[in-house]
Order: structure tokens, then sequence, then C-alpha cells
């Protein structure tokens, strides 16, 4: 019995109750039945009703229960009915119930708190209330989901025990069980590979309405923490190919379930996205280069200034089959598979502890840009990637792996630009360690290996920008300008938005020629304003643990860089090549933040590609904190582990290493090929397939796919799921986070945006577009528009139902 319990079969069968409980457990949270409830409609008795103290519009009604009430953690789904019209948004703050009224409802803790739809009294206009509580949707489904998760973990089960039984077993012959196996490992590859495509089908198509409540957990640094590191630390014990698929079904949920949820509320942040995939801001531009390159057409100038990532899109697009969710879809798996065999190298020649570590700064700095489309997606794959291969290429001791790392580094901060200095500190790092005692020749060939992998990764940006771009309206990273700018002159990277000699020029690259002529100037004229400005960087870098900005706990942050102190600061006096390596990557860093300063950093965004480096800086140095040193041994140097397995001597026919290659090809040459094939192709003009500007005013709209635009649908629909949103989800996910940024657009889209409408941006109009859903479903017809801008973003209302050409 104390071998089962220090057996990885225990760990598995703790998995499995975990998995159980935590389903079983967030519904018990809201107070409702495990997995359904019927559809019910309570009238309102209006005369019990009394005026609420927090405004002359708001009025309260006890309701006797507290089941699937509002409360800090969730939402209620029910719906307030007036005269059978929808009223809300609700699960309102009850402050602006009152003191708004226009339909603002909330029932909160057992009480209904409620306005009329036009302010009046509702004890005396004469009005019917009812409240609806919607049905629960796949109820079938979520009732097996227990279930299938049991099954999947028995059959892990089964094979960790049945690859632990010696092969004359008195059940199954010999040469039976050797075939079964046999076929077990060749199915092995494509198990592994469905695994996430799987998994976001269940999830998306098995509309599970308890995945929204568990998005929300991923939000909470103490929940997260409460959920990944017990789940991780059985899952990556088990060292085998049970484990290596657990360990992969893990990090899918941790990624699609954020993206499922906010798919389910059509939610968004206010800055890049709207109604759960609808980019906005910079994201948008993003969106508007894949159409286009996926069109035959150049990138435009915003575009030509970081091509890599806009190339990666509309690669992705176009093998989305021109679905944008999709698109979101395949990035996210990318980021999962980029994230999994990261973290396995990590565990693989560090610790379990470690790995840990690792995949929660890796998560906990991600988890805002799942579902958007920012450059930082390609930075972090990248990154992730490209540490994995130069792990990969210090414990194989192999010059070419750690070349191929060094390529895919470059990669990332061209795609991200960011904490460049770590490039050539890695370079000189491997010069020491792959020349040693070499005759000059061999120095030689081994510098030109590393230098000519370091230089590959902005060829390649430069070729982009020459070949899909417009290179004549750029200059390579031109916006750093801005930011070198404000790091001289004492502000942010706005700072030259205030300089008349810098306003009304031609071209982006003229002001940024401009702008680095002037800074120079200044620097020229007294060195001491740079000095400032890098200790100024330096300060602020370091102050209340901004590197780890993306906690929200401030006490976190800072013992997260304790722990980072303490693991550079035994990396300086330990002699082994690991550590000497990751040393460089954290001078590298620091040698870089003057020019990625804290303050046009945007939480780090810009450190996009080396956060893997700094989260393994920190998983190492909580590893040597837990071991007490006890690997530390004799000369002081760290135990390098050997390939553990004889396939790891292949290195180049290694999944790492091919799936890697497989990214550097997305991001060049196949975009090229693209835009080349798309342009023989498509000889016309810009054109959109759906929409045509006829006369100033009329536009002609063609049946289109409503896959790529956001539909808004009733409220009395049973659920939302993108891209189909209800009214009321879009309200109340959207419209207060746009308030804060946008707050013209908001308006605009809050008026606008009604039952049965169709929105998206169309890069060819370059313009956001609301349109009636049904006019979409027709073939053909003229039609009026409306242009407005708001927040500097233009947007065409199709007005006219009527054809003007019928």
């Amino acid at each position: 019995m104390d071998d089962f319990f220090h057996s990885k079969r225990f760990f598995i069968l703790i998995i499995v109750l975990w998995v159980i409980s935590f389903v079983f457990l967030l519904p018990g949270l809201k107070e409702i039945p495990p997995f359904s409830w019927p559809e019910q409609k309570l009238p309102i008795s209006v005369e019990n009703s009394s005026q609420s103290s927090d405004g002359p519009y708001g009025y309260l009604i006890p309701m006797g229960t507290n089941r699937l009430s509002q409360t800090e953690l969730f939402n209620s789904p029910v719906i307030l009915l007036e005269n059978g019209r929808v009223l809300g948004p609700g699960n309102a703050k009850l402050a602006k119930i009152g003191q708004l009224g226009n339909g603002l409802y909330a029932f909160w803790y057992g009480t209904l708190y409620f306005s009329s739809s036009d302010n009046s009294d509702p004890l005396t206009n004469g009005r019917e209330y009812v409240l609806q509580i919607p049905p629960s949707t796949s109820s079938r489904f979520q009732r097996s989901l227990p279930f299938l998760l049991s099954c999947l973990c028995v059959v892990l089960a089964v094979s960790q025990i049945s690859a632990q039984k010696k092969s004359s077993s008195v059940f199954v012959p010999k040469r039976a069980e050797q075939l079964f196996f046999c076929w077990l490992s060749r199915l092995y590859p494509v198990v592994f590979l469905a695994i996430p495509f799987l998994l976001y089908s269940i999830l998306y198509y098995g509309r599970i309405s308890v995945i929204e409540d568990i998005g929300v957990i991923f939000h909470s640094d103490l929940l997260v923490l409460l959920s990944i590191i017990p789940l991780f630390y059985l899952s990556l014990r088990i060292d085998n190919r049970s484990g290596n698929l657990l360990n992969l079904i893990l990090i899918c949920f941790l990624f699609a379930i954020p993206l499922i949820a906010i798919w389910m509320k059509g939610g968004g942040n206010g800055t890049t996205l709207l109604g759960g995939f609808i980019p906005i801001s910079d994201a948008k531009g993003y969106y508007s280069s894949a159409e286009w390159l996926n069109q035959g057409h150049l990138l435009n100038s915003w575009g030509t200034r970081r091509p890599l990532f806009h190339g990666f899109l509309a690669t992705l697009f176009f093998l989305a089959g021109h679905k944008w969710p999709t698109t979101l879809i395949l990035l996210s798996i990318i980021v999962i598979f980029s994230t999994y065999y990261s973290i396995m190298e990590v565990r693989k020649h560090f610790s379990v502890e470690a790995a840990i570590i690792y995949f929660l700064v890796i998560f906990v700095f991600y988890r805002r840009f799942i579902g958007t489309t920012m450059s930082a997606n390609l930075g972090i794959i990248l990154g992730l990637l490209s540490l994995a291969v130069l792990i990969r290429g210090v414990f194989s001791k192999n010059k070419f792996i750690i070349g191929f790392g060094i390529l895919l580094l470059s990669l990332g901060l061209n795609a991200r630009a960011g904490a460049f200095f770590v490039l050539p500190l890695i370079v000189i790092w491997g010069w020491f360690y792959f020349t040693k005692g070499d005759v000059f020749r061999k120095k030689i060939t081994t510098t030109f290996l590393f230098v000519a992998a370091l230089l590959l990764g902005f060829i390649i940006n430069n070729l982009d920008v020459n070949l899909i771009g417009l290179p004549d309206t750029q200059i390579p990273f031109g916006n750093f300008a801005a930011s070198f700018y404000g790091l001289v002159f004492g502000g942010r990277w706005t700072a030259y938005m205030k300089n008349p000699a810098l306003q009304g020029l031609a071209s982006e690259k003229e002001l940024w020629e401009k702008t680095y002529a002037l800074t120079f100037a200044a620097i020229k004229a007294n060195p001491k304003l740079l000095i400032n400005g890098m200790l100024r960087a330096w300060e602020e870098f370091l102050a209340n643990g901004y590197p780890f900005i993306y906690f929200s706990d401030i006490i976190l942050r800072v013992i997260l860089m304790m722990f980072g102190g303490w693991s550079l600061l035994l990396m300086a006096f330990k002699r082994s090549e690991i550590t000497r390596f990751l040393l460089a990557c954290g001078v590298g860093i620091w040698l870089s933040v003057p020019f990625v300063p804290p303050w046009d950093a945007d939480r780090m965004r810009a450190y996009a590609t080396t956060i893997p480096l700094l989260a393994l800086i920190i998983g190492f140095g909580i590893q040597l904190f837990s071991e007490g040193l006890r690997n530390l041994k004799g000369s002081g140097k760290l135990k390098l582990e050997a390939p553990n397995s004889p396939r790891e001597n292949n290195t180049w026919r290694s999944p790492l290493v091919v799936f890697s290659v497989a990214i550097v090809l997305l991001c060049f040459p196949a975009p090229i090929i693209l835009q080349r094939v798309n342009a023989a192709l498509n000889t016309n003009a810009l054109k959109t397939n759906w929409i045509t500007t006829e006369t100033k005013g009329q536009v002609r709209i063609q049946a289109t796919d409503l896959i790529n635009f956001l539909n808004i649908i009733p409220d009395s629909a049973p659920y939302s799921m993108v891209p189909n949103i209800r009214r009321q989800d879009f309200m109340e996910n959207n419209i207060p986070l746009l308030l804060k940024y946008y707050p013209e657009l908001a308006e605009v889209l809050a008026i606008n945006l009604e039952e049965n409408v169709s929105f998206k941006f169309d890069p060819f109009m370059n313009s956001f577009v609301i349109v009636d859903t049904q006019l979409l479903q027709k073939e053909g017809g003229v039609f009026e528009v409306e242009d407005i801008s708001v927040d500097k973003f233009p947007i065409t209302i199709i007005r006219n139902e009527n054809p003007l050409d019928q």
C-alpha cells in the first residue's frame, strides 16, 4: 500500500479527483443546481417595491431567495422584462441604477434593484414587470463532462500501468502485446497533435456554461496559484508519454478556457478587443494586414514598421479559410505547443519546481493577450521556442542548435521589439563556451555562425519590409525614435508630439529621421540628458517589482524580484555553462531597460520575447532555494544531465526543432508567397468581397458569411458565443470598459448596435461598419450610408433598409 501512495498511479488518481471536484464546485458557488436549471418567468408585484436610497430612479423588491443572484464573483443570468420588452443592461452597479435609471437593474443577493425604461414610477406607470430566468444550455454535455474527464484519466492510468507491466502477462500473449504497443506508439503523434483541436471543438460547440465562471478564476493571482501549482506538481512528475499527454491537456485547458470564456460573453478589454474577437486600436492594424495580404496587396506604412507578425497572422488567416475566429484558435494552439515544448525542456534539465514557476510567470503574463492580435503573441511564441532550443543546445553541447536558438530569438525581437542587448550577450557567452581550447580557425567559424544567426533575423525582417511592405515610408524600428526622444527629454514616447518642429511632416519616415536627429543633437550638447534618462529607467524598473507588473499583488511581485536577485547572485559565483547562459541573459535584459523604459513598456508587453528568459531565471532561483543548494558540490558546478533519450542526440529531427522550423516558415517566406500568388490571381484594385462603394454616400452590399462579423442577437437567445452575441452581454462586457478609453465610440455603439445588427472593421473601407444583419444575407442591393468619425475611428452606418436600385 505504501508503494501505491508513492506511485504515479496515485498522482493520476489525485488529478482525477481534483478535476471532478473543480467542475462540481463552481456551480455550487452560484447556489444553482449542479449543471442545469429550467426556464422560468416570475411576475413581480411592484406594489411591494420601495424606492432605493441610491437615487431617485431606483426601486427595490426582496425576492425571498438568493438563487441565481449576483455576487462579488458572479453575474446573475436573470432578465427583467417590462411589458415583454427586455430592460438592461443587467448586473449594473446599484448607484447607477438609482442615479441614471433607464432600465438598469441588478438581482443582488436576493433583492431586485431596478428602474423603468423611461425613469417613470413603476408604482404608477401601470406596466407589468416579469423576472425571466433563461434556461441553462448544453446540460447533457455538462453532466457528461466529469465522466469524460474521468474516462480520460483512467485511460492515462491504464496506459501508465500497462507500460510498466512485463511482457509475460498471463492475460495478453507476448506477440499481441508487442503489436498493441507498436500501434499505440504509432498513433501517439496523431493523438498528441489532435488534443488541442479536439479540446477547442468540445469547448466551442459544447457551450459549457460553467466555463464562463472558470474563466473568471484566471484573473485572480491567488486562484491561479491554487490551480496551477498542485496540478502541475502532480502531472510533471509523470515522466513518460502518458505524463506528456496529461501536461499538454492541462496547458490546453489553461489557455483555452479564458478564450472560450471571453467568447461566451462577448467580452472586451476596452483597448484592443471588442465583442470577444473584433480588434480595435493597434490590433485592428494587424487584422487589416491579414486581409490585405490575402487579397494580394502590400502592407501599408504602419504595417511596414514590423512586418513579421503581420505576415505571420496573414498566413494563419489563409490556413483558417479566411475565418477570423478560427485564426484566433490557430494562434492560441501555436502558443500552447510553444509553451509545452518550452516547459518540458525546463522540467527535463532543471526541476519540476522550476518548471512550475516558469509556467506560472508565462501564463500570468500572457493571459491579457489571449484572444487578441497584438505582436506580443509572436514575440512570446518565438521567445518560448528560442529558450527551449537554447536549453537543448546547452545540454547537448551543439553549437548549431545554439545558432538556431539565436535565430529564433532574433526573429522574436524583430517581431516584438524589446530587450535587444540579450542577443550580443548570448553570442559572447556562446563564443566563450564553444571555443575553449579551439584553434583560431574554429574560433572564427563559431563566431561567424553565431553572428550570422543573429543577423539573419534582421535580414529576414528587412526582406519582409522590402518584399511585402512599403520601404520608402518607414525606417527600421522607426517608432523607437519616439521612445528614445522621451528618454532623453524626460517624458514618455508621446513627448515628441509637443515639439512644434516635429509636427506636420510629410511622412512617418521623415518624422522619425528628424526625431532621431534632434535627440542625438541634444545628447551631443548635454550627455547628462541620456545618463539621467537611463538612471530614471533603471530606478522605475526596480520600483514595486515592475518586471512582474502583470501580477496584481505587489507582495507577490516583490517576492519574485527577491528570488530573481537571489538567482542572479548565485549564478555569478557558480561555474557552469547553464548558469553563465542565464546570467548573460539577465545582464542583457538589464542593459536593455533604458531603451525599453518601463513607462513605455506597457506592463512589460515590450519584453514579451524575453519574458521566458526572465521566468526561467526566477524558476531556477526558486529551485536553488528549495534544494538548499544541495546539488552544488565540489567545484561548485551544476551537474549537466546527458540526454535521457537516444533520439535527443539527433536534435534536428526532434519535434521541438521541427515545430520551430515550421513557425519560422510561417513568418518567412510564407507571407511573401501568399501575397505574390494572390496578387497574380487578383488584379483588381482594392476591394472586399461583401461591400463596395458606388458613389459618395452609397454602397453596394452582397451576401456574405457572417463568421467575421460581430452579430448582435436578441437577449431572448439561449446563449452567446462568438460571432453571435446577445445585446445585453455586449453592453455589459464592453461598453463600461470602452467608456474609459474611447467614450465617443462607446456612445455610438451603445446607440446603434441594436438587435439583429452586425459589426466589423473593414480594412478596405478603413472603417468600422454597422449594418442590418438581414442585408448581409440577401443578394445585391445599393444602400445609403452615413460616415462619422469618433475618437479617431471612422464608422460607416448603413441606414436604409430598402435597396435604392430596386
